[in-house]
C-alpha cells in the first residue's frame, strides 16, 4: 500500500505596522507587487511575510487619484447629417506649410462621422471660414445645422459667430474648462491626423512643411471607418458615389498639388480610383 505525504505550507501574515511600513519603504507600492516580490526574494531583507491591505492609505488616495473615464454613448439621438457639428482648431505649427498655413480647422460631422479639414493662416480665419462653411453645406444638402460643439477658444466663442448663430437658431455646446474629453470626438481626430502625418513624413522622408498635404491624405485610407475627404462631393449620404479633387482644393502652389495627388492615387486600390474624378 503505498503512503503518500502532503507538503504544506505555512505563510505568516504580516502585522500592520509591517505592512505599511514596507509599503512605506518601497514608494507606497501597491501590494500585489510587494507579495510578489517577497515570493521571488528579490528585496534583501524583505521579511518573508503575506503583505494585506486592511485599509486605504491616505497619502496613496491623494498621490495616486486619477479622473474616472467618460463612458461612451450608447444610444445615439442623432438623426440626420448636420444636426450636429464637432469642431477643434490646432495650431499654431511650428513650421508653416508650403502655402503659408499655420492653423488646421476640424470639423467632423456626428451622424456620419464625414471630416472636413481648413487649413487656416491665422486664428482669426476661423470664424470667417465656419460661417461660410455652414451656409454652404446647408445650401448644397437642404439640411440645416443645429448645434455645434467645442472648446472654449476664442476662435468659437466671439461676437461674430454669437450673432451668425443667433440669427441661424443654431446652438453652442462648449465643453467644460480643463475636459477636452467632453469634445472627444474632433480631439481624437486632431490626434489621428497629427499622428498620421508625422508618420507618412517620416516615412517619406519629406521636409516638414508638406504636414498639410500629410493631412489631407491621412483621410484618405480611412475610407473603412465610413470617413472620406470632403473637397468637393455630390451629396452628403454615409457614402458618396463621386469624390471630385481639384488642385485648387487642396489650396497649396502647383508642385505641391501635384505632389499630393500622386501620394493620393498611390494609396488607392482599383476599385477606389474608379470612383475618382481628377480634374
Amino acid at each position: 500500500m503505498n503512503t503518500s505525504t502532503d507538503n504544506f505550507c505555512f505563510v505568516s501574515r504580516a502585522s500592520t505596522d509591517t505592512n505599511w511600513l514596507w509599503h512605506k519603504r518601497l514608494s507606497h507600492l501597491n501590494f500585489k507587487t510587494l507579495n510578489q516580490l517577497c515570493i521571488d526574494n528579490l528585496v534583501i531583507g524583505l521579511p518573508d511575510f503575506r503583505y494585506t491591505k486592511v485599509s486605504l492609505c491616505s497619502a496613496c488616495e491623494k498621490g495616486k487619484q486619477t479622473r474616472a473615464s467618460f463612458k461612451s454613448k450608447q444610444i445615439s439621438s442623432i438623426s440626420s447629417p448636420l444636426q450636429l457639428l464637432h469642431m477643434d482648431l490646432f495650431g499654431p505649427v511650428n513650421v508653416q506649410s508650403i502655402a503659408g498655413k499655420k492653423y488646421t480647422l476640424v470639423i467632423v460631422d456626428e451622424y456620419s462621422r464625414y471630416t472636413w479639414v481648413f487649413f487656416l493662416r491665422s486664428k482669426s480665419d476661423a470664424p470667417k471660414e465656419i460661417i461660410l462653411f455652414v451656409r454652404k453645406m446647408e445650401r448644397l444638402n437642404n439640411l440645416t445645422v443645429r448645434s455645434i460643439r467645442s472648446d472654449h477658444g476664442t476662435e468659437f466663442k466671439n461676437s461674430t459667430l454669437e450673432t451668425f448663430f443667433e440669427q441661424k437658431g443654431i446652438s453652442q455646446n462648449f465643453s467644460s474648462v480643463r475636459t477636452p474629453q467632453q469634445n472627444g470626438v474632433a480631439e481624437r481626430r486632431n490626434r489621428t491626423l497629427i499622428e498620421a502625418a508625422r508618420s507618412m513624413l517620416s516615412e517619406a522622408n519629406l521636409a516638414t512643411q508638406f504636414w498639410a498635404e500629410a493631412e489631407v491624405l491621412s483621410l484618405i485610407p480611412l475610407l473603412s471607418e465610413r470617413l472620406i475627404l470632403l473637397v468637393t462631393t455630390a451629396g452628403i449620404g454615409r457614402l458618396p458615389l463621386l469624390l471630385k479633387i481639384t488642385i485648387a482644393d487642396f489650396e497649396v502652389n502647383t508642385a505641391g498639388a501635384k505632389l499630393t495627388l500622386l501620394m493620393f492615387l498611390l494609396l488607392l486600390s482599383e476599385d477606389d480610383k474608379e470612383r475618382i474624378v481628377m480634374t
